[in-house]
């Protein structure tokens, strides 16, 4: 029996691995204008759909996750 149904936001998120942690602490970091390198980028399913589906998966709710993917590259990801 499913305990519980999630529905709503579903996305890829993109996060980009920043290797020295300093470089992210510095208060230039995102400062306009400027340029900084980082690594390669991790993809992750994001949206209130899979963070609250999982966290539920977690605690051993039965979840089904409800949400439209659209008929391009980032919904084949997000499949």
């Amino acid at each position: 029996m499913i305990d519980v149904i999630v529905a709503g936001h579903l996305c890829v998120d993109i996060i980009p691995v920043i290797a020295d942690p300093a470089t992210a602490a510095s208060e230039s970091f995102l400062a306009p204008g400027r340029l900084t390198e980082v690594g390669p980028a991790v993809l992750s399913a994001g949206g209130s759909v899979s963070n609250t589906g999982l966290a539920l998966l977690k605690l051993g709710m039965d979840v089904r996750l409800v949400g439209r993917i659209g008929d391009d590259a980032i919904g084949g990801l997000t499949r």
